[in-house]
């Protein structure tokens, strides 16, 4: 019980990361226009699929496995992508490739919900949370 209390905590702190202004990857820095959305939707994601793993019934469902090693690639991949996009001095090849991860990133989490959400349809189970 007390991972699911931590998982709604972490969502809800991450519903309030992405309504507060201030970001990892600040508006004003940023080279491309909605970067800075891309890292409220990482958070989100990343928040969403540890509640989604965190409330599975079966945990050794093969999706809420994908789920949780997809957390931590898009975690990884935001933090190297934060760094170079918000270094000290941040080149245009740093933003270049700093996009590039963070969309992968996104792209990931995009990725394992839409499987995730196929393989809970697919599936037949009852489930009680």
């Amino acid at each position: 019980m007390p991972n699911k209390v931590l998982a709604v905590i972490i969502a809800l702190l991450a519903l309030v990361y992405g309504i507060y202004p201030a970001d990892v990857i600040p508006e004003n820095q940023d080279a491309i226009p909605l970067l800075g959305w891309l890292d409220d939707l990482n958070v989100l994601i990343i928040a969403g699929m540890n509640v989604y793993q965190q409330f599975a019934c079966d945990q050794n469902f093969v999706v809420v496995k994908i789920a949780k090693y997809a957390k931590w690639v898009m975690a990884t991949l935001f933090i190297i992508a934060s760094e170079l996009l918000w270094g000290a001095n941040p080149s245009f090849g740093g933003i270049v490739v700093g996009l590039v991860i963070i969309a992968g990133s996104v792209a990931v989490g995009l990725l394992t919900v839409i499987v995730s959400l196929v393989m809970f349809v697919l599936r037949d189970e009852n489930c009680k949370l």
